[in-house]
């Protein structure tokens, strides 16, 4: 399946207060990338996230870097996708539903001059 809409994130820092998850987060992998942050300052790949509507963001990529973040009371580099926008590609592509694979939609959005995909490689485990 080939989708043609693309929308656009907007580069930001974001202080993270809240997390509307779409998938767990693993409790070892987030203590790993605050040590990570700890001893070596924000080196990590911006997170991508759909701003937030009252709930806190929603990671759509970064999952553990925001509870991290979250975490250490951290700004952190992130491309932030309104709303509205998330939610018109949902419904063009995606019949109104958050497909079952991320990869699908971050595939949809651009951050400068690459996709939300190619942004952030996953160094942290």
């Amino acid at each position: 399946r080939r989708q043609s809409m693309k929308i656009t994130a907007q580069q930001d820092l974001i202080k993270i207060t809240g997390i509307d998850r779409i998938h767990e987060i693993e409790p070892a992998r987030v203590a790993s990338i605050v040590a990570h942050v700890q001893q070596h300052g924000w080196d990590l790949p911006a997170v991508i996230v759909v701003e937030d509507s009252g709930n806190g963001v929603t990671p759509l990529d970064g999952h553990h870097r925001c509870a991290a973040a979250q975490e250490l009371r951290i700004e952190i580099p992130a491309w932030v996708v309104a709303r509205a926008d998330l939610d018109a590609l949902l419904e063009e592509e995606f019949g109104g539903r958050m497909p079952d694979r991320l990869v699908d939609l971050r595939e949809c959005i651009r951050c400068g001059d690459v996709t939300a995909d190619e942004v952030a490689p996953h160094p942290v485990r």
